[in-house]
């Protein structure tokens, strides 16, 4: 779901940047956690901080991890969870691969957080482009999230961001 050439981008840019994908995102993840919640993927999870504290929080939870430019977690997910994390990752994904993005994480959540950023990241991958590599405006993603199903009640654009939990 991404080209070889951009992985390995995405894996330099990790190895280069410690800090970059350490975002601890549970406050809002929580806020849209659908009741009942058993199993959580974070999908483009970074480094995994947000995983780490919801499996501190909730430990009875099955909470996996996920990004293709994080050596650890590239394995592609096939089991089916109640809830993903895709926050802050969207924009990451090639645009000739958004489509194949959304259609997985259908076949593999009943309901996902999708927060999107809508304008250029300040960083730049090794090769120097931007590292939001696909940035269309809050109208194009919620077509692009229609196109696969998804809906939402609850979705909503704050600054440059375009974020709800969709099911």
């Amino acid at each position: 779901m991404l080209s070889h050439s951009y992985r390995q981008q995405l894996e330099q840019m990790h190895k280069e940047h410690p800090e970059w994908g350490r975002t601890d995102l549970s406050p809002e993840v929580i806020k849209y956690m659908p009741e009942g919640t058993k199993s959580i993927i974070g999908y483009g999870c970074g480094k995994g901080a947000t995983e780490d504290k919801l499996r501190e929080l909730y430990p009875e939870m099955i909470v996996h991890k996920y990004d293709p430019g994080i050596l650890e977690f590239n394995i592609t997910p096939t089991l089916h969870y109640d809830y993903a994390i895709c926050a802050d990752v969207m924009e990451h994904v090639e645009y000739g691969f958004v489509d194949d993005v959304l259609r997985h994480l259908a076949s593999i959540a009943k309901a996902v957080y999708f927060k999107i950023a809508l304008q250029p990241a300040v960083a730049l991958l090794p090769d120097g482009r931007n590292a939001h590599v696909t940035v269309k405006s809050a109208t194009w993603w919620k077509g692009k999230l229609a196109d696969h199903g998804f809906t939402s009640t609850n979705a909503g654009v704050i600054e440059y961001w375009l974020y709800g939990l969709y099911t």
